[in-house]
């Protein structure tokens, strides 16, 4: 049996326009490019969903920093000078505008909390946490149409679907920290997973997300991976519908 921790247990969660819900089961997922959230952050002055950082990861120089040169076996240290601004690891412009993100809510048992036991039937209940539901009632405040997807079954339809290359899998969430980016040497982070990295104010996410280079750059294109409609669940839209993990075997009845 594989072990897996608590964050990695869990499934999908997809708001939809009702006007596409019909074309979304049936496989049509729309992607926006990088660039699109990049010029979205600055132009509409957008922080909730947009990132100017899209497709970088970046953190700010402490200020009052500086830059001092030292050779080895030499004694003296060289000043240069005192530094601001940022340092990072980012996309080419042209990779922005060309890579397009689709992205998911990932609802894994951290965000959800214990409710009962259930002895006769040998069951534990965790539902999800008030805190969650509440921030979802704020991002969906356009009243989408909430889907529920089963994770295992529609990562293995992306694995298989081999007509366009493609990355999938969480956000990875980090501090505007220069100690930390330093520590997390990130000159080791492979190119093409840059756009899976983005700072912690937006952890409420809780994002996960597909990355697929578009057809035409800039642009925002529905790309068809496949019906969905077999492992996904349509929740009642009024965001108050209770959605349950439970599991078998972990309650022992006396003897």
């Amino acid at each position: 049996m594989e072990f897996r921790e608590s964050k990695d247990i869990g499934f999908l969660l997809k708001f939809v326009e009702k006007e596409h819900l019909e074309g979304f089961l049936k496989g049509e997922i729309n992607f926006s490019s990088l660039k699109y959230f990049n010029d979205k952050a600055k132009n509409d002055h957008d922080d909730f969903i947009a990132d100017e950082k899209e497709g970088a990861f970046k953190v700010d120089i402490p200020k009052n920093a500086s830059i001092k040169l030292k050779v080895e076996g030499e004694d003296r240290i060289f000043e240069i000078e005192s530094v601001s601004g940022t340092i990072q690891v980012e996309l080419e412009e042209k990779d922005k505008a060309e890579l397009g993100c689709a992205s998911f809510f990932y609802i894994s048992m951290d965000d959800m909390e214990f409710k009962r036991n259930d002895l006769e039937k040998d069951e534990t209940i965790y539902v999800l946490k008030d805190s969650v539901k509440d921030y979802f009632k704020v991002f969906n405040e356009d009243q989408r149409i909430p889907v529920l997807i089963e994770a295992n079954r529609f990562i293995k339809m992306l694995k298989n679907y081999t007509e366009r290359q493609k990355n999938c899998g969480p956000v990875h969430y980090y501090k505007n920290n220069f100690q930390e980016f330093v520590a997390s040497e990130p000159d080791k982070i492979p190119y093409e997973m840059i756009p899976f990295y983005k700072d912690e104010k937006f952890k409420e996410q809780r994002e996960w997300r597909i990355i697929s280079r578009l057809d035409k750059e800039g642009e925002r294109q529905c790309i068809n991976f496949g019906d969905i409609s077999s492992f996904s669940l349509i929740l009642d839209d009024s965001n108050n519908q209770q959605v349950a993990m439970i599991f078998k075997g972990l309650v022992k009845k006396d003897a």
